[in-house]
């Protein structure tokens, strides 16, 4: 089966294997693919989302010098700090419109089942 279909049989999904299996590499090629409107084989399922890459480490980094930021707050200061201010009104609409692929990087990473929650 296709992965893209094995993906996108559910509203939620986790990719496990070994360190070097390509788990990162995968989540790349989906967000850059959905990104560049093509048509396999991630975007038949998605096609209306759009793809939120995020580095779960970055991210449980970040909450731990900040201890109330919220995932929407995190996108918002990587985009500021990476100069993709005119994308944050984008970003922010698929928020609200519920039309965000969110693509977590490294949750296997974590140090415990709390800081992954």
């Amino acid at each position: 089966m296709p992965v893209g279909n094995w993906l996108s049989r559910h509203n939620r999904s986790i990719i496990l294997g070994e360190p070097g299996y390509g788990k990162s590499a995968l989540l790349r090629v989906a967000a850059l693919q959905l990104l560049n409107g093509l048509d396999e084989p991630f975007s038949l399922a998605w096609h209306r989302l759009l793809p939120v890459w995020v580095s779960f480490g970055g991210f449980r980094a970040e909450v731990q010098r900040q201890n109330s930021l919220s995932l929407e707050d995190f996108i918002d200061q990587w985009l500021h700090q990476h100069g993709a201010d005119p994308i944050l009104p984008l970003f922010r609409r698929a928020g609200k419109q519920g039309e965000i692929l969110l693509l977590i990087d490294g949750l296997d990473e974590g140090q415990n089942l709390h800081a992954a929650q």
